[in-house]
Order: structure tokens, then sequence, then C-alpha cells
């Protein structure tokens, strides 16, 4: 398989007559035979099908088919080792081109490029070419793991390196282009008044949203976010407080929620998410995972922070803290986490590397002098024993809360 284009701007026949691919695909197709020759009878090696353009999604393939009959006595490995690694991935000449791509190349390829197949007890078998290839974890964890997606391209003397990147985005379009499903939100306060300054936060909110819309491929629309957003401060009462959800779905669809928000009276209670669900869920499920990207965003997947705040809420308290798989602290359901060491000691809430949300109330807290605030990580001992505990979130500000 060699020579590539995009299924929707090239036919089937233009590429399958273009000369650079045609060029490509018969100097790996002399190689293959080469490769083949060395363990097939004598005259036995052809070439049924040759520039066969196939469709595979968005990519079209310039496809060749060389076969040959093996010699009577010959053994797997030196199948193996007459075939594998595949010319059509080392490039020619095969030796020259291995010590090329193992001078430039910084890491091991791993499955990707190398051989996967099948052995029957009678003798037959199979293998292939991992191409395009996601590869997980060696221990991989629900939520957490870290896969590897191997996909290139051919390059020669006649490549454009643009050319052979957008290739390489075109490849990989299987993966990268599959909806998620997941949508982000803000949830954001409307404070009494008749304009956009009746928005707390404003700026930070919209950075946010914007933000991870980009890191997640949602499309943003921004005028149809503001349109959506003024409408609602002239719709909403202008004497009140209120709660607005602005969701943004996966394909880039805007919505707006809103109600009226009940006043806080004294400290909240605060409970530990693992000692309050653990009935419900597993240990593991329990254990944030600080290396997961998505604990960056307020993405619409959270029903276990859901799950902690409302069973917190039934116990008669207001949030529950979740720790990650180091035993730090992380945040609440619902709101970031700042403890007080000492008194008029500085406030210290969890990084964001240890697995949390960049609560847009968390960073105007951060960013205030006047707060004498930092980041650091927490042990649960340390949240037990601190002087004093404050929740926060956009909705509600500052909260002092205790265990």
């Amino acid at each position: 398989m060699k020579g590539t284009a995009d299924a929707q701007s090239v036919r089937a026949s233009e590429l399958a007559s273009d000369p650079k691919n045609r060029a490509e695909n018969v100097m790996i197709v002399d190689l293959l035979r080469n490769d083949l020759g060395r363990i097939a009878e004598v005259g036995s090696v052809t070439v049924p099908q040759l520039f066969e353009v196939k469709q595979h999604g968005q990519v079209l393939q310039m496809t060749s088919t060389v076969q040959a009959k093996s010699l009577s006595n010959i053994r797997i490995k030196d199948v193996l080792r007459a075939v594998f690694p595949c010319g059509s991935v080392t490039g020619a000449p095969k030796k020259r081109s291995m010590e090329i791509i193992q001078a430039l190349e910084d890491q091991p390829r791993g499955w990707y490029c190398g051989a996967l197949g099948w052995f029957d007890p009678n003798g037959d078998f199979a293998m292939s070419v991992p191409i395009r290839t996601l590869q997980m974890d060696q221990h991989p964890q629900a939520g957490s793991s870290a896969f590897i997606l191997g996909v290139g391209a051919g390059i020669t003397m006649d490549s454009d390196a643009n050319t052979e990147y957008q290739e390489c985005q075109l490849k990989a379009a299987f993966l990268t282009n599959l909806p998620s499903g997941v949508g982000i939100f803000e949830t954001i306060r409307f404070n009494p008044g008749k304009d956009l300054s009746r928005i707390a936060n404003w700026s930070r909110h919209l950075e946010r949203l914007s933000s991870s819309a980009k890191a997640l491929g949602i499309q943003f629309d921004y005028d149809a976010l503001l349109d959506l957003v003024q409408a609602a401060t002239t719709d909403l009462a202008q004497d009140c407080v209120h709660r607005v959800r602005v969701d943004l779905s996966a394909t880039g669809q805007l919505s707006l929620s809103h109600s009226q928000i009940e006043m806080l009276h004294g400290p909240v209670r605060l409970f530990w998410a693992h000692a309050i669900l653990q009935g419900d869920y597993t240990p593991q499920q329990l254990t944030m995972q600080s290396h997961n990207p998505l604990l960056r965003h307020k993405v619409t997947a959270r029903t276990i922070y859901d799950a902690a705040w409302h069973k917190a809420v039934a116990l008669g308290g207001f949030d529950a803290l979740f720790i990650n798989e180091h035993e730090h602290v992380t945040e609440g359901g619902r709101t970031s986490v700042f403890v007080r060491e000492e008194p008029q000691g500085p406030w210290l809430t969890p990084p964001l590397s240890a697995g949390v949300l960049p609560g847009v109330m968390r960073l105007a807290i951060l960013a205030d002098p006047t707060m004498n605030a930092r980041e650091a990580n927490l042990t649960i001992n340390q949240v037990m024993s601190a002087n004093e505990i404050m929740l926060c979130n956009a909705l509600r500000g500052m909260i002092p809360a205790h265990l």
C-alpha cells in the first residue's frame, strides 16, 4: 500500500495515474518482489494487481498485490527474516533506509510498522503490518490510560514536507475526527443588573470555554454565545442572583439554562468522596488520575462528581473532596478547595498537575495579592488538621467549610 489521497477531494482515477505515487508504489513492489524471491520457487513471484486504488474511510490507497509460491522446505523464521520489517514501511534500499531511520527517530516504534499475526496448528499463518495503530499502556487504568497513535508517510526526494504532514493528518482522521460525545459547559453567576456587567468573571468564563473547545476539537461560535448570553441578561429578572449554565455540545451546539441561586448561611459541611460513595463506586473509580487530560476541562461527563456533591447534600453537607493516585487532595464535586494551616498563613490549593479543574474563582483568588494564596500538593492529613478550610466556585464565591 503506497500512494495516498483524500477520497473527498481526489478521484480514484487521478490517484491511479499520478506519476509520483506510481513511482513510489512500483519502487516498493520491486523491493517486495526481491524479498519474496529469497524464499520462493524460481519464476513464481508475480504481481496480479498493480496500482489498484481502494478506499478506506476518507483515504484512497494505491495498492499493489505481490504473491509467490514458497519453497517446499521453508521455515517460519526464514519467511519472517525475508519479509519483515516490511519494505513498504522501511523504504528502499531496505538496509540503508533502516539505518537512516534508526539514526533519525529518537524512540522505538513499538508495534507500529512491525509484524502482527496468527499461527494455526496445521501450519497456516498470516502476518500483517500494523499501520495507523493505537497502542495502549502495558498496565492500563480505566479513564486514564495513555495511547500512542502511529501514522506516517513515505518520504522520497520529491516529497514536500507540508504535503506529507497533511497526509499523516488524513491517515489519522479515522480516530482524530471521531465525535467524542463529550461536551463542555460553564456555570455563571448573574448578579442584579441590566447588561453584560451583571455577569461575574465573564472574561474568565469565556477564556476557559474557548480554550477547552480548542483543546477538545469542538467548534465554538463566539458571536452565537454572545447573542445567547446578551438575551439572557435582559430576559432574566434584574433584581436577583441567577445561576446560568451555558452548554457547548460535542457538535458545537450552544444552549442555556438558568435558575435562581439559594443563599448559603454560615460555614458548610464537607465530606470525603471515597467515604460517602464507597458503596456506589470502586476505589479505582473514586481515585482521580492526575494525568487524565479531561480533568482540566469542565466536561459534561462528570457523573461521579455530581454523585459526590448530591450525596453530601443528602447528608446535610455541601460538597465532598476527591483524592488522586498519589493520595493528594484534588477538588470537590462542585468546588475548588483552599486550606490555611496557620492563622494568617497563606491559603494553599492543589495545583492543576494534581488533576483539578482550573476553576474560575480559584484563578481569581490566586491572582489576588491580598489573598496570599498559592498552589501546593495537599495530603488528607493536611486538610484534616487545617486551621481553616475554604471552598469556592464561580457561583458562590468563597465558602467557609468544615469537615
